[in-house]
């Protein structure tokens, strides 16, 4: 179960407060309670946490409640983690320790960089062991990289453009407002883009010798090793399969070992390489089908499949109809007033 630092709920109970919630109840609706929220360091399930915002925006009818939750939170509640991402020298280098320290703040999180000569884009996604919306969550972590790289950049810094997966909510007054550039709902992905040349803005206020003392306290902390095999492999399968690279050879690549021992890491750890994959794809593919901007054939590579018939052969074994009847249902379920929640995954009765 991917887990998450208990500080990803700073401010929680006042945040859901001011909007008319119950916290007290929404918390213990999804298995959580007050008290795990005191300890910032506390690990808590990833897979309550997102339900718990979904709930929150539901219930109190605010589609940017993670937005809201995420702008009365400092940096400094990340812990010693944070504390060594502002000391870095540039946002490439903030972007490599998040890359390599991103275990001990968030095991659900992914974050892989793509860079090109006329743009970078940084994409960002949350993987869970439920499939289920994650919009509130995506941009409560999409709001903290962007406010870290303010902090490197400075205040004046704005990204190029934002992308969201989920649909365009009915206000994006928030997101304006706080990204302050162009936001791009229904998108392929979630992320940021931003200038190659603002990789390398140097940071003026960075001071190594607090990096370094930071990066000696990670160290001692329990759990600072490397995240495990099978959370390592989850984040290299969900950036290689839109670039078709979603292989045993291309993982053991990454893995930087042979594709027999790669084998056996998966054995000892009770899983398959085609069960992992599917696990992906199955987290990966209700959310694409919602987007109406995806056409069924686009899904079918963002996946990593090549032929649109093997995309809607596989498709119909995991959910028992086609892909274009699950989207027509999603219509008929949106059009009805329903929210589209992860266990629409059977036909229409």
């Amino acid at each position: 179960m991917p887990m998450m630092r208990a500080g990803i709920l700073t401010n929680y109970t006042r945040v859901a407060g001011e909007l008319g919630l119950n916290p007290a109840a929404l918390l213990q609706q999804v298995g959580l309670n007050a008290s795990q929220l005191e300890a910032p360091d506390r690990l808590i399930s990833g897979d309550a946490v997102v339900r718990l915002l979904e709930l929150s925006a539901s219930s109190s009818g605010c589609p940017a409640f993670g937005l809201r939750l995420a702008q009365v939170r400092q940096l400094s509640e990340f812990g010693v983690t944070g504390l060594l991402l502002t000391q870095q020298r540039t946002i490439r280098d903030a972007l490599r320790i998040a890359q390599q320290y991103m275990h001990l703040l968030n095991e659900a999180a992914v974050l892989h960089v793509d860079e090109s000569a006329e743009r970078v884009i940084v994409r960002v996604d949350l993987l869970t062991d439920i499939a289920q919306p994650n919009a509130q969550a995506v941009e409560l972590y999409l709001f903290a990289s962007v406010q870290l790289f303010r902090s490197i950049a400075g205040n004046h810094w704005r990204p190029q453009s934002m992308h969201f997966r989920r649909p365009p909510p009915h206000s994006q007054e928030e997101h304006h407002r706080l990204f302050q550039c162009r936001c791009e709902f229904a998108s392929a992905f979630n992320g940021i883009t931003l200038a190659p040349a603002d990789l390398d803005r140097v940071n003026p206020t960075a001071d190594p010798a607090m990096a370094g003392y930071a990066r000696h306290l990670i160290d001692l902390l329990p759990g600072s090793n490397p995240a495990s095999t099978l959370a390592e492999l989850k984040r290299h399968l969900h950036i290689f399969l839109p670039m078709g690279r979603a292989t045993l050879t291309q993982l053991a690549l990454a893995r930087q070992c042979s594709v027999r021992q790669l084998q056996r890491q998966l054995e000892d750890a009770g899983e398959s390489f085609s069960g992992l994959l599917c696990g992906i794809r199955r987290d990966l593919v209700l959310q694409y089908l919602a987007n109406p901007r995806l056409e069924i054939g686009q899904v079918a590579g963002l996946l990593g499949f090549s032929r649109h018939a093997s995309f809607t052969r596989w498709f119909i074994q995991q959910f028992a109809c086609t892909p274009l009847h699950w989207r027509r249902q999603t219509t008929v379920l949106i059009n009805r007033g329903r929210p589209v929640e992860s266990g629409d995954d059977q036909p229409l009765t």
